[in-house]
């Protein structure tokens, strides 16, 4: 479901800035999750990796023209999102 949800939002993106004529980029942002394995806990490091990769290949086959990982207050977030993103 999230790699569907990611995939179709990028789209909608994608289709209101060719309807406007604007030549201007998509942004898909990743994250922030609801973990931070420093903070909260209650994740593993394969876990988030895994989680930003579903995000990243979503929002990346609906066509944006880069990804923002957004708002990580875990340098080990930050991490596995930038592994997650790597692999998509």
């Amino acid at each position: 479901l999230d790699i569907e949800l990611n995939e179709k939002a990028a789209k909608i993106a994608k289709a209101a800035v060719h309807s406007s004529g604007k030549n201007v980029f998509v942004a898909g942002a990743i994250g922030p999750t609801t973990k931070a394995i420093s903070v909260t806990g209650g994740v593993t490091f394969e876990v988030l990796i895994t989680a930003y990769f579903r995000q990243a290949i979503g929002l990346l086959n609906g066509g944006v023209d880069l990804l923002l990982v957004e708002t990580c207050q875990d340098m080990r977030n930050v991490k596995a999102a930038c592994i997650g993103i790597s692999k998509a």
